[in-house]
């Protein structure tokens, strides 16, 4: 939310929150077979497809106050199975209970075999994997996301979502007003998490196919 600053020569200056539209995503997908046509085709109706999202990797180096990056993967994570709950694609939908192993997060550009092998082994149809890139600015957060299929290795979608919000910029540039209490140090990452999963969630269901 942003503010708006009106000052009259009776009342002086005040502060009133408006939005100025300043938070949204970019996704760019690079891998589309259309989801739900992929699973009902595959699967079939009588079988309850199931899926696992496996804790996204996070930088080592990133690290909220009070907070850590295997702590932060999981929330990530865990926001994605809400919103994927939320639309009803797949009929089951549940966190995997394992966060990190070595060489996890180099694995995401190497195949995952170890994320799809574990994500097998324990019954799951589908396997959702996320990458947090390192932070560049304080604006935005991106995220690279797959969806793949557990018993041929098919990378059903992928894509890099990056979710922003203008409103510390706005905050900060408006802390020298009198009447103005906000805290411009918020980096506004509980905000950037819904517009990642809501994002993502919205790509995952579209059916527009990648030009090849």
């Amino acid at each position: 939310m942003g503010i708006f600053v009106l000052c009259t020569t009776l009342l002086g200056c005040v502060t009133s929150r408006v939005p100025l539209f300043t938070d949204g995503c970019n996704l760019r997908a690079e891998t589309n077979l259309q989801l739900q046509d992929y699973v009902s085709h595959r699967y079939g109706s009588d079988h309850p497809v199931r899926a696992a999202v496996i804790p996204f990797d996070v930088p080592e180096s990133f690290a909220l106050p009070g907070n850590d990056s295997e702590y932060f993967g999981r929330t990530l994570a865990r926001k994605l199975v809400m919103e994927l709950h939320r639309s009803a694609v797949l009929p089951i939908v549940e966190l995997f209970n394992r966060d990190r192993w070595p060489g996890k997060r180099e694995e995401y550009f190497t195949g995952n075999y170890r994320a799809i092998e574990q994500a097998r082994n324990a019954g799951y149809d589908l396997v959702v994997l996320g990458y947090m890139e390192n932070i560049q600015n304080d604006n935005s957060f991106t995220i690279l996301t797959k969806v793949i299929d557990t018993s041929n290795q098919v990378t059903i979608w992928s894509a890099s979502t990056e979710a922003y919000s203008l409103d510390r910029s706005w905050r900060r540039s408006l802390a020298w007003f009198p009447l103005y209490d906000d805290q411009p140090n918020k980096f506004q990452f509980p905000e950037k998490i819904d517009t990642f999963a809501q994002c993502t969630v919205s790509g995952i269901l579209t059916a527009e196919e990648v030009p090849k």
